[in-house]
C-alpha cells in the first residue's frame, strides 16, 4: 500500500506543476480553448487522487468475521476444565516426543 500512497503523492505534484505551466501559457495567450481543456483535465484527475489519497489514510474498521466454527471449539474447552494452554502444550510435548523416537531410532 504504501507503494502505492508514494506513485499518487508523485502523480499529484506532478499535475500541480503541470496545472502551473498551463496557466503560465494563458497568461502567454496561447490556443485558449486547447489549453483550457487540458487543465480541465488535469484537474480533474487531480481531484480524484486527492479523493483516493483521503481513503487511504482513513482508518478502516475491522471486517466482519464468521465465527461459527470458533464458538464450538472455544466452548469445549472451556466445559473440559483443562485450560487450552496445557491441552496445546500437551499436544506439543507428544509431537516432540514422537519426532526425537523416531530421529533416535534411524541413527546408527
Amino acid at each position: 500500500m504504501r507503494h502505492g500512497l508514494a506513485t499518487l503523492k508523485n502523480e499529484i505534484s506532478r499535475l500541480e506543476a503541470e496545472l502551473a505551466r498551463y496557466a503560465e501559457a494563458i497568461a502567454d495567450v496561447g490556443p485558449l480553448a486547447t489549453i483550457l481543456q487540458a487543465v480541465k483535465v488535469r484537474e480533474q484527475r487531480r481531484d480524484a487522487i486527492r479523493t483516493e489519497l483521503k481513503t487511504l489514510a482513513t482508518p478502516r474498521s475491522a471486517e466482519a468475521r464468521d465465527t461459527s466454527q470458533i464458538r464450538p471449539s472455544w466452548w469445549n474447552t472451556l466445559s473440559t476444565g483443562v485450560p487450552w494452554h496445557v491441552r496445546v502444550s500437551r499436544r506439543r510435548a507428544a509431537s516432540c516426543a514422537r519426532f526425537s523416537s523416531a530421529a533416535s531410532s534411524s541413527r546408527p
